[in-house]
């Protein structure tokens, strides 16, 4: 009985212990698997490296997009030029100075919102509207305007063109320069 008694209790404690040496050793698995294992985290990898670059192209691109946008609008701007020659149409009345001036609009667009200004001793400068040029339109005129400074490096500056393209951007164009404007030039 007591022998019996103890094969019962071996029995029972193999039956409800599950653990055995057997189960503690670990399996380290075929060649197959281990390469299998492998290459399915290499193939992980090489889609997040995908991902990661293909996003970063999309970036680049949309960037380069932009700059070639606004360098595309920076050339329509430059397209519009202005000139000014300023002389005395009195040559006793140095209170007074002659500005011929033309705009020219070469680009493909019309602008609007043409604002001409030239300097000039009165606070404000002189403004001059002139509305909308249509593309290859010049519009030249000539202002007598109240200038008593009028120096030899000067004769070719004094002028500045406010106005807005077809895009709604608004822009300020000077015989040297172009330059953006947060607003439109005021017309009234």
């Amino acid at each position: 009985m007591r022998g019996h008694r103890r094969e019962l209790v071996a029995g029972i404690d193999r039956l409800l212990c599950t653990s055995s040496e057997e189960d503690k050793v670990m399996d380290s698995g075929s060649w197959a698997e281990w390469a299998s294992a492998l290459l399915t985290g290499a193939g992980l990898a090489a889609a997040v490296y995908q991902l990661a670059a293909g996003r970063r192209d999309g970036q680049r691109a949309e960037r380069r997009r932009i700059d070639e946008e606004q360098e595309r609008r920076l050339a329509m701007a430059r397209a519009v030029g202005v000139k000014v020659h300023w002389s005395r149409p009195d040559p006793v009345d140095k209170q007074q100075a002659r500005a011929e001036f033309e705009v020219l609009n070469s680009s493909p667009y019309p602008i609007s919102g043409v604002r001409v200004d030239l300097e000039c001793d009165v606070p404000g400068n002189y403004q001059l509207v002139v509305g909308t040029i249509l593309p290859g339109e010049r519009v030249a005129d000539r202002k007598t305007v109240p200038r008593t400074e009028l120096a030899f490096s000067q004769l070719t500056y004094g002028v500045k063109v406010h106005f807005t393209d077809v895009y709604g951007n608004h822009w300020t164009r000077t015989p040297e320069y172009v330059a953006p404007q947060e607003s439109a030039a005021r017309i009234c």
